[in-house]
């Protein structure tokens, strides 16, 4: 796209609407204790389509899976939120203005760590709203260890990081090539 498609309303309701599709197949697919793989997917789709739409894509996007996991899943509430903002640290810190992904060390241990918090926060946000014993099954799974409930955590985002840089790596040429 050219930078005149920033202003072109079906455009960025075309990419909205791919990737929206994605995000909701995500949260369909991945229910329950499987949850956590929409974090694997859900911010690099939103990453991929956003090639050279304006703030509208996003509004359009964030809004829709906002209002879709309100009806069909609101335990997931607030690990979309997190997926919405991973999304915007996603672009901000690995992914160029041309779609392009920079791997930068500090860009990369910024991105897992923020990750890192993102999730805990999700899971203790869940349980005190939802009752959901999201935390209280990590700390059985960490054996009571914050340091081993901390590693878990940041395994967890390590892998989040990977599979968002391979499905940017693998969506982003064809994306490219689709919108020339």
């Amino acid at each position: 796209m050219r930078k005149a498609d920033r202003h072109n309303p079906t455009k960025t309701l075309l990419m909205s609407a791919f990737s929206l599709a994605f995000c909701i197949l995500c949260l369909l697919a991945f229910r329950g204790s499987l949850s956590v793989a929409s974090a694997f997917i859900i911010p690099a789709v939103i990453v991929a389509f956003s090639r050279n739409c304006g703030i509208s894509y996003y509004v359009l996007t964030y809004t829709g899976l906002m209002v879709v996991t309100f009806i069909f899943s609101q335990t997931q509430m607030f690990f979309v939120m997190a997926y919405l903002l991973l999304s915007f640290a996603l672009k901000g810190l690995l992914v160029t203005p041309d779609l392009e992904i920079r791997f930068k060390l500090v860009n990369i241990i910024i991105y897992i760590l923020l990750t890192t918090a993102v999730l805990y926060t999700g899971i203790r946000i869940t349980q005190w709203y939802f009752l959901v014993p999201l935390h209280r099954m990590m700390l059985i799974l960490s054996g009571y260890n914050d340091l081993r409930y901390f590693v878990i955590l940041l395994l967890e985002a390590t892998l989040v990081f990977v599979l968002n840089a391979i499905i940017l790596k693998a969506l982003f040429p064809k994306i490219r090539a689709a919108l020339r």
